[in-house]
Formats: C-alpha cells, sequence, structure tokens
C-alpha cells in the first residue's frame, strides 16, 4: 500500500480501484510530469498500481465514461470533503492481507462500502457499507462491533488505542451501516497498524 501511496503524496486526492486482484491508485493534483512509480494519464492525474490496471485506467479515461460511476450515489460520502476515497462493490473481494482480510468477510454480503478520509490536524474517517438486505446490514453492523470489542480487549495494555477503538462511531438505519472515527494522525497510524498485522 506504501508503494502506491508514496509517489502521489503530492495529490490533492487519490482514489483507490481494485477488481479483486490488482489494486491502483488514481491521484489528481498538480503533476506536470509522472510521480516516481506512477504514470501521467493526463495533466494533473497520475495513476499508480499494475502495468494492466495502469493500461485499463489510461484506456478508460480516453473513452471519456466514467466507470461504474453506479457506485457512487448510494453512498452519499461528502467526496469534495476529503482527500482520500474507495468504493467497493459488495462480495469482491479486497488485495488485502493479515487481519485486514476480515474486511473481505465483512464486505461479502454487502451491495457496496465506501470509505472517505479526510486529513488535517485530525484524520477524520467516514465509513458507509449498505447490506444486500436489512438483516445483511444488521449483521455488518453487529461483526464490526464484535471486531472492535476483540480488538479493544487484545489491546488492553494500551489505554490509548482501547479509548481510540471505543471512540468509533456506528450507526444503522435499515440496511445502511455508517462509521466515523476522528482522531489524531499518530492514533490512527496505531490503530491501522493493528489491521495490517
Amino acid at each position: 500500500m506504501r508503494a502506491l501511496a508514496e509517489p502521489l503524496r503530492d495529490a490533492g486526492y487519490v482514489l483507490l480501484a481494485s477488481n479483486g486482484k490488482n489494486l491502483l491508485s488514481i491521484a489528481r493534483g498538480r503533476f506536470r510530469e509522472a510521480p516516481p512509480g506512477a504514470t501521467l494519464v493526463a495533466p494533473g492525474l497520475a495513476a499508480a498500481g499494475s502495468p494492466d490496471s495502469v493500461r485499463a485506467a489510461i484506456a478508460q479515461h480516453k473513452t471519456g465514461r466514467k466507470g461504474a460511476s453506479e457506485l457512487l450515489a448510494p453512498c452519499r460520502l461528502r467526496r469534495r470533503q476529503r482527500q482520500i476515497w474507495m468504493v467497493a462493490r459488495g462480495g469482491v473481494p479486497l488485495p488485502v492481507a493479515g487481519n485486514a482480510a476480515n474486511l473481505n468477510r465483512l464486505l461479502h454480503d454487502t451491495e457496496d462500502a465506501a470509505i472517505a478520509v479526510r486529513i488535517g490536524s485530525q484524520i477524520e474517517i467516514e465509513a458507509t457499507a449498505v447490506g444486500r438486505t436489512a438483516a445483511a446490514g444488521r449483521e455488518f453492523e453487529e461483526s464490526l462491533r464484535a471486531i472492535l470489542s476483540l480488538a479493544a480487549a487484545a489491546n488492553a495494555r494500551r489505554p490509548d488505542l482501547v479509548a481510540l477503538i471505543h471512540s468509533v462511531l456506528i450507526r444503522r438505519e435499515d440496511r445502511t451501516v455508517r462509521v466515523a472515527l476522528s482522531a489524531a494522525p499518530d492514533a490512527v497510524v496505531s490503530l491501522l497498524g493493528l489491521a495490517a498485522r
């Protein structure tokens, strides 16, 4: 993940796209030339990832058509106010390992899910998942709460991390589950470190 993000650190925003096998970073910024490890798709637009993913992104951009735009409407994320955002179609596995592989189990019975991040003095994370049914939405919520409870219990000797885990806000409306977290950058890095193990 760091290899994909590092070349795009000067971007105004970054979009991560995956087909379940490959991960692609697409960034908009003031790029006069391609950042290291990335390809300039158009002035101010760069892509990094597998050669096949980058070629597909360039081909899609040349058509002028937006890809999978139907995924963006249900999530209702304030994308313009967030530098990083990602949308996933339900049932399509993300290319992640370790504890992060639990995301695939969570997302299995969703129609779509999205995450958006605003970076400032605090990092604000907003996520939305839409279950295929109301029961699937309830199961997503319960599973997420269980994962966070287990993470808090496993890190009982780190009260700062436990407090951060308990500060995650989760609410469900029918089949839609919304999650929010606002914390200092170092705290968020610690929390993400748990998922990466």
